[in-house]
């Protein structure tokens, strides 16, 4: 069968039969520790995708959840236009050579366009696999993100 990349609910992620699995690895690789340990927010996902403002994006290898993603959507009040930001995407080590990357990318994309935005922003942890990715695919890199902490 192969990777599938469908549009799911925020629930079939963060209830998934290996969720631990895939939040951990997550962690290992895009953390900020100021935040702590992940403990995503079921109910406060459930209430953003239901008023429209997050799509989730499930990828399966089989029936196994191997990777997903988290797309906000809103409209830039000086802009007046829609705009798409990838809150949260990963893929697990072992699915990234079968393509589940660029198949989950293409469908950010649609859920971006269908939106009516002119694009999505991708944030990626400073050299990660996907900030590599980026580069080498040619996006544009039009801004450098700095997390201040609070005092």
């Amino acid at each position: 069968m192969g990777i599938v990349v469908r549009r799911i609910n925020v629930e079939d992620i963060l209830c998934a039969p290996n969720s631990k699995e895939i939040l951990d690895a997550y962690w290992r690789e895009c953390a900020l520790p100021a935040f702590g340990e992940a403990k995503p927010d079921l109910s406060g996902y459930k209430q953003m995708e239901k008023s429209g403002f997050l799509k989730a994006v499930g990828v399966f290898d089989g029936e196994k959840l191997v990777g997903g993603a988290y797309v906000l959507l809103t409209k830039l009040g000086h802009y007046s236009k829609m705009s798409a930001a990838v809150e949260s995407l990963f893929v697990l080590p072992e699915a990234r050579k079968k393509g589940a990357g660029t198949k989950l990318l293409q469908e950010i994309r649609a859920i971006s366009k269908e939106a009516g935005a002119p694009g999505v922003f991708i944030s990626a942890p400073v050299g990660s696999q996907l900030e590599r990715l980026g580069r080498a695919a040619g996006w544009q890199n039009t801004n450098t993100v700095f997390f201040v902490e609070s005092k």
